[in-house]
């Protein structure tokens, strides 16, 4: 705990990668606001879109953005979302901030289109309380808009806010990715980062050998039809499949297929994606078959923490390389490896594409085991009562 009275500047992001542009509005939010120290927080999944297909893990994140901003004095790097895993909420991270910088006057620095949407944000009344908004405008001709919704977020939420001119850098984080693909370098993220980027040949780079990182497999293969019964005969003959099975033993390609059927006819249940599902279940155990030697070369490989908890049993230990290893490799968006990340041990507030790969892999036909006809048939009825059944049969 810091006792000091500081003024503290949170930016947050989810830096894929980060840019000029983040270094150049953090660096005048820093002057203009006459911070003591800015807290920069990449996200682990952004609440209000995914993050692109394809894009590195959060280890590679988080460490393109040390090397984005260790140039800068009184500047840290915080991975406290990362370790939260899951949806990345503003208000659980300024209650942690808070906590460690009870005294601190805390200033939550955002971009134009967050602003005008902070109100919609998770326990919005929170986040007005624990902080100054700091709302940044790029374009002349978006001032007007930003002030208006200054004064009605005063007015109706009490909140403290400041509108401020930046005229530094504007670039897409979208156009920056694009670059890279296509040319293989950009003067758009700083020298450091691209070299990070050439050197472990994220967003399609090319390395020295002229390979590029990532999987060239699309993520569902358009043509399948997924309310075909013979969904698993058309799926066996892409090259995504085909791929992600080679990773898994002989003896457990009938539990993953097992896997593939129940997912989506839960999918189909409940209004999810199916496709999703399908690719979640194909790649929830592609490292399985490594032991717990290779399993914790990946944790160092990806710039995973282990914990107690994920460490002492080797069961879940796949789960987390899994997932990891899918993103990698196969290019599934977050909320996939997601599901594959927790389908051994779920998790408080999970999705509902989390819950389906967990009970897919639980009560798919090929499982026997006593109580799993309780577990399947809850499935079909209550999603969070299968879940809380399958769970209290379930001793890790």
């Amino acid at each position: 705990m810091d006792t000091e009275k500081k003024r503290i500047g949170l930016f947050g992001g989810s830096f894929n990668p980060p840019h000029n542009g983040h270094v150049a509005a953090a660096q005048y939010a820093f002057r203009s606001l006459k911070l003591d120290m800015l807290l920069v927080i990449p996200t682990s999944l952004p609440p209000h879109k995914d993050l692109a297909k394809g894009s590195p893990s959060s280890a590679h994140r988080y460490r393109m953005t040390e090397l984005a901003f260790e140039g800068m004095e009184n500047v840290e790097v915080l991975d406290i979302e990362l370790r939260r895993s899951g949806r990345s909420y503003t208000a659980d991270t300024l209650k942690e901030i808070r906590r460690i910088y009870p005294l601190a006057e805390i200033f939550l620095i955002v971009g134009a289109d967050m602003f005008l949407t902070i109100q919609d944000w998770y326990r919005p009344d929170e986040i007005f309380r624990t902080c100054t908004i700091c709302a940044l405008c790029r374009q002349r001709g978006q001032l007007a808009e930003l002030l208006e919704h200054r004064d009605f977020l005063a007015g109706k939420f009490g909140a403290d806010c400041i509108v401020l001119e930046n005229r530094e850098v504007e670039v897409s984080s979208t156009e920056v990715r694009k670059a890279i693909m296509s040319n293989g370098n950009t003067d758009l993220i700083p020298d450091k980062v691209m070299e990070y980027i050439r050197e472990n040949r994220l967003y399609g780079c090319k390395g020295s050998d002229g390979r590029t990182g990532g999987s060239d497999v699309k993520p569902f293969p358009e043509h399948i039809d997924l309310s075909d019964p013979n969904l698993l005969d058309q799926f066996r003959q892409t090259d995504l499949y085909r791929k992600a099975i080679s990773y898994v033993d002989p003896g457990r390609r009938a539990h993953v297929d097992g896997c593939i059927i129940e997912a989506v006819r839960l999918s189909n249940r409940w209004g999810e994606d199916p496709a999703k599902a399908a690719v979640a279940a194909l790649l929830h155990d592609v490292t399985k078959s490594l032991g717990r030697e290779e399993q914790l070369k990946l944790f160092e490989k990806y710039g995973i923490i282990p914990r107690t908890a994920d460490t002492l049993a080797f069961g879940p230990l796949h789960a987390i390389t899994g997932a990891e290893f899918a993103r990698e490799n196969f290019g599934v968006d977050g909320e996939i490896e997601s599901a594959i990340r927790y389908h051994t041990t779920g998790r408080a507030g999970m999705s509902k594409l989390e819950m389906i790969i967990y009970l897919a892999d639980y009560i798919e036909p090929t499982r026997s085991f006593d109580g799993v006809k309780e577990v399947r048939d809850f499935a079909y009825q209550c999603l969070e009562l299968a879940m809380l059944t399958a769970l209290s049969n379930t001793i890790i």
